[in-house]
């Protein structure tokens, strides 16, 4: 053998150690009430904001189209990104669109090109990335697309019962992509006002017809806030589902969406009186061994902050000294009203 040889692997592993730092790192992107934010994964150091909307935006021609925003969906290399016209806080049934960015947050233009939809929220791809399906909560329907944005129809629409996509929320593919597990808020658009009539609950869908053949709908967690609006919901193990709830509490069930457990999602903020939390909940991540939780509080001028827990629902929060504290990034203005939370691999 060359003496030479050794000399070149060793060169070549100095040259990989060299080039780490410009591996893909993976972040989180948390979506607050007008820009989406980004965390180091690791360790939650605040990397700045990754898109920035405006809270004055009236459509998508407008010169910043971004405003109430909600969810994203990645295909190859492009961001998809639901937006409202009009403020999150609103119970208005505003027109809405699906933005598309780069990467590297560069706006491309607008996905949905024939228009139509009512404060989107959740996006999901199907069918081999061919379908984009997307939650029109001002719809009451779940709203189907073509890959080149082209609207297909609905695959499922609401039907004046809860049992049915009345005001849909998020989406959780399965793994076959047989059926999707949709998050609903009981909610019905009323001459362009949400109205909530009917349960917050989940269903299964089964994609190649639209039909609901599994649904939950749960009564108050403990320490919530006096109602239900099930919002984001993720896998924790192949067989399990955890569901965040806007005012309260994480649910895990089964994939038949048999209930099996049920966590606090509230805490301790002052030990001397037992005060706790007074926090409205977002969209729910599972990474590695952690559930992620993005919360905002409503008596602190909706300053937000990012949860932990281990997979069985005992809070993993980053402070050491108090174990019972599931706070993984504190309370902040910069992720004011925090709702959305995308795992984004850079």
């Amino acid at each position: 053998m060359s003496p030479s040889v050794p000399r070149v692997a060793l060169l070549a592993i100095a040259l990989l150690a060299c080039l780490q730092p410009l591996v893909a790192k993976k972040t989180f992107l948390i979506g607050a009430i007008n820009s989406w934010e980004e965390y180091d994964l690791k360790d939650g150091t605040y990397y700045g904001t990754f898109l920035q909307g405006s809270p004055i935006s009236t459509s998508p021609s407008s010169a910043n189209p971004l405003r109430s925003t909600d969810s994203i969906a990645l295909k190859g290399s492009t961001l998809y990104v639901s937006t409202y016209y009009a403020d999150s806080t609103s119970d208005s049934a505003a027109p809405g669109a699906i933005l598309t960015y780069t990467k590297k947050g560069q706006f491309q233009g607008r996905f949905d090109v024939n228009g139509g939809l009512l404060r989107p929220y959740g996006l999901v791809w199907y069918n081999q990335g061919k379908n984009l399906l997307v939650a029109g909560l001002g719809n009451d329907a779940i709203v189907k697309f073509d890959d080149v944005g082209n609207l297909l129809g609905n695959l499922a629409s609401a039907n004046n019962s809860r049992a049915s996509t009345q005001g849909p929320n998020a989406f959780l593919l399965d793994d076959k992509e047989e059926y999707v597990y949709i998050t609903t808020e009981g909610s019905k658009n009323v001459g362009g006002t949400i109205t909530f009539p009917y349960d917050s609950g989940v269903l299964k869908i089964r994609l190649s017809d639209g039909a609901v053949v599994k649904t939950d709908f749960p009564g108050n967690a403990v320490n919530n806030a006096g109602f239900v609006s099930l919002l984001g919901l993720d896998y924790v193990a192949d067989e399990v589902i955890v569901v965040s709830d806007f005012a309260g509490g994480l649910r895990f069930y089964d994939l038949d969406l048999n209930l099996l457990s049920t966590t606090d999602t509230s805490y301790v903020v002052n030990a001397a009186t037992g005060e706790r939390s007074t926090l409205f909940y977002g969209q729910v991540r599972v990474v590695r061994d952690h559930i992620y939780l993005t919360a905002f509080d409503y008596n602190d001028g909706n300053k937000g902050l990012v949860l932990r827990f281990n997979l069985d629902g005992t809070p993993s929060g980053s402070d050491a000294a108090n174990p019972s504290s599931p706070v993984w990034i504190a309370k902040t203005t910069t992720i004011t009203r925090a709702i959305g939370i995308f795992l984004f691999d850079k």
